[in-house]
């Protein structure tokens, strides 16, 4: 999950003084324009990066946060239930932009065409396509869907993308990401 804010400068070193005493168990780092702070929780990690630009004019400063993790269970589900909207309460200040993605594989064994794994996810987030790229081993989707309120802008209803990418290696693997309202990994 991923989060980010334009912050006034003026609040920028408030901020941190705020959240440098609200997570003192975190690593906190600055350098070049950029501060950075880190969890040390080993399951999920979550990052924080206050970033100063300057784009021949004024400074435009970003509030970043992230959170990771490599699997999802319990702990993962409480986090995001219970403890994420007090963090994100706490880091920003107005209203954030917040992305999601989800990262996982499908064990090919039984060889399955990716326009019938799109099929099958786009019915399961009850989404309907909007945009789409199908290449015999790359499928990209952008969709709408009822079951996410974010969507990407007030022109375009999109509010999801789905990437599917099939390897055609030794012990062949199907890598599916869903992003909302847009992936924002690398896939």
């Amino acid at each position: 999950m991923y989060a980010r804010e334009t912050l006034e400068e003026e609040n920028v070193d408030k901020l941190v003084s705020d959240l440098k005493a609200q997570l003192p168990n975190w690593t906190w780092e600055s350098s070049h324009g950029e501060i950075t702070a880190i969890s040390k929780s080993t399951e999920l990690q979550e990052k924080i990066r206050i970033v100063s630009t300057d784009t021949n004019g004024p400074i435009h400063t970003y509030v970043m946060y992230e959170v990771r993790g490599q699997q999802w269970n319990k702990n993962t589900e409480i986090f995001l239930n219970k403890n994420l909207p007090g963090r994100l309460f706490d880091i920003f200040r107005g209203n954030a932009t917040t992305f999601s993605c989800i990262e996982g594989e499908i064990n090919d064994k039984i060889k399955t065409a990716l326009p019938v794994f799109k099929t099958k996810l786009l019915k399961a987030f009850e989404a309907e396509e909007v945009e789409g790229l199908e290449e015999d081993t790359f499928i990209s989707t952008s969709a709408v869907s009822p079951l996410f309120d974010q969507s990407l802008s007030n022109s375009h209803e999109m509010n999801m993308q789905l990437g599917l990418r099939k390897t055609d290696r030794l012990g062949a693997k199907t890598t599916l990401v869903v992003g909302t309202p847009i992936i924002t990994i690398e896939y």
